[in-house]
């Protein structure tokens, strides 16, 4: 017995399979009071434009949660066998080769970030960086990475990076990695 399509109303599963594949649209589901919020249709293309769908005070609030996050310097040390204590409690899976090399690959970000705030990156005095500081340098690394994302890595400017993108991103990271070494 064959089926008339024009008044066939699909089922759950065959609107499931239909979606599924493609050959149909999904169906709408209502918004719950407890989904995040839908983000702007369109990414903002320019910085301003971003700060300001941010809002000031949410991008404060994010800023300073940021700064407050800041690692303390003088609270960790060394024991005997020369695993890293952090405040009185062993990290067991974090072994001195591991540490050593964490410690490497940030090091460069902390120098960075330091040496803008004027505060020491070494030594046995804490090194504490104002907010101010921080904040101009916050500030300043946002416009840099900014301006990576939308002129180096977003070539077709929608605001996201596709696999292609990502693909010749990866494979220009790589290169210059080959020439470092």
């Amino acid at each position: 017995m064959e089926r008339d399509s024009s008044t066939h109303t699909p089922n759950r599963r065959e609107l499931f399979n239909a979606s599924l594949t493609g050959a149909t649209e999904r169906p709408d589901i209502p918004r719950l009071r407890s989904d995040p919020p839908l983000p702007p249709s369109q990414p903002p293309h320019t910085l301003q434009a971003f700060r300001d769908s941010e809002g000031r005070e949410n991008r404060k609030r994010r800023l300073q949660e940021l700064w407050k996050r800041l690692p303390q310097r003088t609270s960790r040390r060394r024991t005997e066998n020369g695993v890293i204590k952090s405040g009185g409690g062993v990290n067991e899976g974090l072994t001195p080769a591991k540490a050593e090399k964490l410690r490497a690959m940030y090091a460069a970000y902390d120098d960075e970030l330091l040496g803008h705030c004027g505060a020491r990156s070494s030594g046995a005095q804490p090194t504490e960086i104002p907010w101010k500081l921080f904040k101009e340098y916050a500030e300043a690394k946002e416009v840099e990475l900014w301006s990576i994302f939308h002129d180096e890595l977003d070539l077709d400017g929608n605001g996201h990076l596709d696999a292609q993108e990502l693909t010749l991103a990866l494979n220009k990271a790589s290169e210059d990695a080959d020439n470092v070494y």
